[in-house]
């Protein structure tokens, strides 16, 4: 399984091809089909993009965290489960089996354009720090980059003689 994204893709496609975020979660049945002649570390030939192709008659690339289908109009980037995940390495070393699977649309926190807002935030973050430490420097004032860092807050333990005990709730 490779790691990889749009600029892959678009190499493969074209670059003039929109990427826009599923809205809807894909279903998938793997089977025997899908399995045969699949091609384990080959995203786009792998029992998951074997299925997608099979299932939707769409192209798929199939990376670790994200999937990524197009059609002549648009490629569409939809977000691996833990399921998927673990199927496609279990693929890669032989051992997989049939399996029903969902790729899901990529949850609001997880789009592309909140990725980039979160990369951005963290950039002018930084930023801020480092022209603070500056002008401590510059008034002469030592000051470290902890400074700068909220202090956490704390929480007083409560010693207790009594184990930990979990209670277990049967349904």
């Amino acid at each position: 399984m490779l790691r990889g994204g749009v600029a892959h893709i678009r190499n493969e496609v074209g670059q003039d091809m929109p990427c826009v975020e599923a809205t809807e979660d894909l279903w998938l049945d793997i089977g025997t089909k899908d399995r045969d002649g699949a091609i384990p570390h080959d995203p786009r030939n792998c029992a998951i993009a074997r299925c997608i192709a099979r299932t939707t008659g769409q192209c798929a690339f199939v990376f670790r965290y994200f999937t990524y289908t197009w059609d002549d109009e648009r490629i569409t980037r939809y977000t691996n489960g833990r399921r998927v995940q673990d199927y496609e390495l279990l693929f890669d070393v032989g051992r997989s089996k049939n399996a029903r699977l969902k790729i899901m649309a990529p949850s609001p926190g997880r789009t592309t354009e909140a990725q980039k807002q979160l990369r951005k935030t963290s950039v002018e973050k930084k930023r801020k720090e480092r022209e603070a430490i500056l002008e401590a420097a510059k008034a002469g004032k030592a000051m470290e980059v902890s400074d700068l860092l909220p202090t956490p807050k704390t929480r007083p333990y409560v010693h207790s003689d009594k184990p930990l005990v979990r209670k277990r709730v049967v349904a």
